[in-house]
């Protein structure tokens, strides 16, 4: 499914530039899989299912290195880039593959 389909999924759809509020993002999908700049960046990885709907997913641990992660197919990543005010500026939802 391309990512600009993806976006509007329910999951996503409160994303809203100028809006949306750091908080907001946190409260309603959790811890990010990576953050940036003192939290100025957020990263989320979404996977879409068979039906089309979009899911925060974290990936699992390598069992030999705790510290490597294994990343599924499908998988895209969300970056949303906050301002100094918390507010959301810009967001993209970029395919993994």
């Amino acid at each position: 499914m391309p990512a600009d389909q993806v976006i509007r999924a329910d999951l996503l759809s409160f994303l809203q530039d100028g809006v949306t509020t750091r908080e907001q993002v946190l409260l309603k999908l959790g811890s990010p899989s990576m953050q940036f700049e003192q939290q100025r960046i957020l990263t989320y990885q979404i996977r879409i299912d068979s039906d089309g709907i979009a899911h925060v997913f974290w990936p699992r641990r390598s069992e030999l290195n705790p510290v490597l992660t294994h990343w599924e197919p499908e998988i895209y990543s969300l970056v949303l880039v906050f301002g100094a005010d918390g507010v959301l500026e810009k967001h993209a939802l970029v395919g993994a593959n």
